[in-house]
């Protein structure tokens, strides 16, 4: 979390906490309020833009990184289909796993 939203600025000075939200449809409604700012993934401004807030890009901030989760226990039978279409859209490599997991993304296949 540190990564996308320090606490820091890099020359040291505390990054002030706005209202702390639970779900991703009350962050632009605080933005619009004026109560706050937040990162967000570039897409964002496509599918969530409104009135009152606006979207300003980050030239040299680090991406956002995405990827699947599933349960642990009781696999849906089409987990392994959905994987081998996102296997082949964008193979996993060890630097699209930051969690250390291997490159099957602990699917355990190879």
């Amino acid at each position: 979390m540190d990564r996308h939203f320090p606490r820091r600025t890099p020359a040291g000075r505390p990054v002030p906490q706005g209202p702390a939200a639970h779900y991703w449809p009350e962050i632009p409604v605080y933005v619009a309020a004026g109560a706050g700012v937040s990162a967000v993934a570039a897409r964002a401004e496509r599918f969530h833009a409104r009135p009152g807030v606006t979207f300003v890009p980050l030239r040299d901030a680090s991406t956002v990184d995405y990827g699947p989760m599933w349960p642990t226990a009781g696999r849906n039978p089409l987990l392994a289909p959905f994987l081998d279409v996102l296997d082949e859209l964008a193979p996993p490599t060890a630097a699209t796993w930051p969690c250390g997991c291997p490159p099957d993304g602990g699917r355990g296949r190879a």
